[in-house]
């Protein structure tokens, strides 16, 4: 498929959204209940994937086949139905008379698969052994051998179809190049009353079509979109679950084909990084049997459910935790002391000081109450009197004892005084800068992978979106762990700048 006009790679855009999406809506007209699977055979050429539908004879299989080719703005289509008698000719052209005559081996391929941008397949599991191999590498290399001459195909990508799923070892490697592969069945009830209403007519599409050059600067874009840290670490957690089962055998190969996908699909999607919902499309990608199609769900949904949803749920305990004991720290004090640490009091004045405040003592009847001479017998061990107690016990017994008695309690060092209550100069409490750092890199580290969590989450588990993927599971656990992080993000980042303000007050 040739770009057309004289224009540069980097003068073309990739496709906006809204031009794929009116592409695919207009390419599922008058097909009930297939444009799932019309959007499926466009990620699949879009990433320049294959598809393979398999399913019933009269699901319209070989219809979204063909609605696909009239996506693109020019090449050629091909379309062929394979039995255990077709012949290399039938899909790869006649050998050249004259090219034969001259000892060599060469095919005319115009108009055949070699040439084809977009071809269907039907029945493509009756491949026989003298098609295979080379319809093996030009699926998987974009590549044929040509005689002694090994060429490039403008191969988009290829829809396989079949009535039922490949048996024996000698159909695996075909198998395995299709990345997507969807389960065709038969029109639902709900449906078929829109089947009854449907009729042959369909108008192709004339405008908005792709060229190649816009193929390529989309998967150019879709080379720029991050995988957050939670994608890969729940699409790795799935493989080595699939691993643990007698029955799933993915191949390296098909990992690394799915990453490359899912990044088209959110390229196409004008997004930057590839978010959980997006994960569903490993329920296209990951079974082979129908077993494993079965099994499959449950799976993913566990995946999700321990590696993300209980991950979430851990770290969510973990900040809040961590953020009521910044708060407590935080709103700690302690008595301060001057440099001698001597400890401080909060004065009448409302300043620190170090001394003591006292006040003059009183007796419960309201008497000032005064210490006695050191002459004096003390009464009971006690050393705070009345003027009446001092004169009864003591000064009486003096002739000039009342003189002596005034003389006495005129002086206000011999007034007895009491304590008042203190009240401790309090200050934030202080923590070691060890201590502090060590808060500090808890809550980055928390806050980073809540914020990783956050990015593979996306927010968009309610819509559709433009491949119309299923769910990885409930939408209930994405739900609550979208929830969860978006609480604890803000409680972690106050916590960060309490912990930050706490270092920045320190000597």
């Amino acid at each position: 498929m040739p770009d057309g006009d004289e224009v540069t790679d980097m003068e073309v855009s990739a496709p906006s959204r809204a031009r794929l999406e009116r592409l695919m809506e207009v390419c599922s007209v008058g097909l009930v209940e297939r444009e799932s699977e019309v959007r499926s055979v466009f990620l699949a050429a879009l990433a320049g994937e294959h598809c393979l539908l398999i399913g019933p004879p009269g699901t319209a299989k070989s219809e979204v086949a063909r609605r696909l080719r009239h996506a693109f703005a020019d090449g050629a289509f091909f379309e062929r139905l394979l039995t255990r008698f077709s012949v290399p000719e039938e899909l790869f052209g006649p050998l050249s008379i004259k090219r034969l005559e001259a000892d060599e081996y060469h095919r005319l391929t115009e108009g055949y698969l070699p040439t084809a941008t977009v071809a269907f397949l039907d029945e493509i599991f009756k491949a026989n052994s003298a098609i295979l191999n080379s319809l093996l590498t030009l699926l998987n290399e974009r590549s044929f051998d040509n005689g002694v001459e090994r060429v490039s195909v403008p191969l988009v990508s290829v829809i396989g179809a079949s009535n039922e799923l490949p048996e024996g070892t000698e159909l695996e490697a075909l198998h395995d190049r299709f990345l997507i592969r969807r389960m065709v069945a038969p029109v639902s009830p709900a449906g078929f009353d829109a089947l009854l209403d449907t009729g042959d007519e369909w108008a192709p599409p004339t405008a908005e079509l792709l060229g190649r050059g816009e193929l390529r600067a989309l998967r150019e874009r879709a080379r720029r979109v991050s995988m957050p840290a939670g994608v890969r670490s729940f699409l790795g957690a799935l493989r080595e679950r699939l691993a643990e089962t007698s029955t799933f055998r993915v191949s390296d190969r098909r990992w690394r084909k799915l990453g490359q996908l899912l990044r088209v699909a959110v390229a196409a999607e004008e997004r930057d990084e590839v978010a959980l919902a997006d994960c569903g499309v490993v329920l296209w990608c990951l079974w082979s049997t129908e077993e494993e199609l079965r099994e499959l769900p449950a799976l993913v949904a566990a995946t999700l459910r321990t590696q993300v949803a209980d991950e979430i749920a851990r770290l969510g305990e973990v900040a809040e935790t961590l953020a009521v004991k910044v708060a407590e720290e935080a709103a700690a004090e302690e008595q301060a002391s001057d440099d001698e640490g001597r400890l401080l009091w909060r004065g009448e004045d409302g300043e620190p000081t170090i001394q003591r405040p006292h006040r003059a003592a009183k007796s419960t009847t309201g008497d000032p109450l005064y210490v006695a001479p050191r002459e004096m017998k003390k009464v009971g061990g006690r050393v705070a009197y009345t003027f009446a107690e001092l004169w009864e016990h003591h000064y009486s017994a003096s002739p000039d004892g009342y003189h002596r008695l005034e003389v006495w309690t005129a002086n206000p060092a011999h007034e007895h005084r009491e304590d008042v209550e203190q009240t401790p100069y309090l200050v934030p409490k202080r923590y070691a800068a060890q201590h502090l750092a060590s808060r500090r890199d808890q809550l980055r580290a928390l806050l980073s992978a809540l914020t990783e969590h956050r990015a593979a989450l996306g927010d968009r588990e309610a819509s559709p979106g433009l491949w119309h993927l299923p769910r990885l599971g409930d939408a209930g656990p994405l739900d609550e762990c979208r929830q969860r992080v978006e609480a604890a993000i803000p409680r972690l980042t106050e916590a960060l700048a309490t912990v930050e303000t706490m270092e920045a007050r320190e000597p």
